[in-house]
């Protein structure tokens, strides 16, 4: 069996690396778009500081052929409704260009941030295993072919300061399984699964008086 841990923290090194990667991914976000848009795409998906998976045009589009992608014949589940999903092909001139400039634009973010691209991957936590990586704190467990990641958010409290929770995964070992906290800073306080709910309903209700 597999479990989360959960800590809470308010350490000026989190947040300065928090908004650090933060200024890194926006940077990729805007440049990674603009390479779509120049490419006739109004948006894509994608994982954090990685080349997209998928490429998406408006239904309302006529021209649906787009030299070096191939397109989906049917909507994917991941992607918008009224919109066409689209997907590199690397066996293309124009398509393997194109993954090489999504390539080195991915590249270029991580390693502004000290972090080697190979060694980062292709994770589905991208942006919280950045700050990870970064604070050396990154960490994965494995079971039964099942693999859980670290997790990070950024929350409000009910004073309006910024205060960070992560969770990382802990995997049980034997019969009766025993569980070992990952090694993790002292500056991160644990908290129980119910403390860290409570802290994201104070934030959500935070930030829904603000809409």
């Amino acid at each position: 069996m597999m479990i989360e841990t959960f800590y809470r923290t308010d350490n000026f090194e989190v947040r300065s690396t928090y908004e650090e990667v933060l200024s890194a991914y926006q940077l990729w976000f805007r440049l990674t778009n603009q390479l779509c848009n120049d490419e006739g795409f109004e948006g894509f998906t994608a994982h954090d500081f990685c080349v997209p998976d998928l490429f998406l045009r408006s239904v309302e589009c006529h021209i649906q052929r787009v030299s070096g992608f191939r397109q989906f014949k049917e909507q994917c589940l991941i992607s918008p409704d009224n919109t066409i999903p689209f997907a590199l092909r690397t066996d293309h001139e124009h398509g393997s260009a194109l993954f090489n400039r999504f390539n080195d634009i991915s590249k270029s973010a991580l390693t502004s941030l000290g972090i080697d691209p190979i060694r980062f991957g292709n994770p589905p936590f991208g942006f919280a295993k950045a700050v990870f990586s970064i604070l050396n704190i990154h960490h994965e467990a494995k079971l039964n072919g099942l693999v859980g990641y670290s997790q990070l958010w950024a929350l409000e409290n009910q004073f309006d300061e910024i205060l960070f929770v992560c969770s990382l995964p802990v995997a049980g070992c034997g019969r009766i399984p025993f569980y070992e906290a990952p090694a993790i800073p002292p500056y991160w306080l644990p908290i129980t699964g119910t403390e860290a709910i409570d802290l994201f309903n104070t934030h959500n209700t935070k930030m829904r008086k603000r809409e």
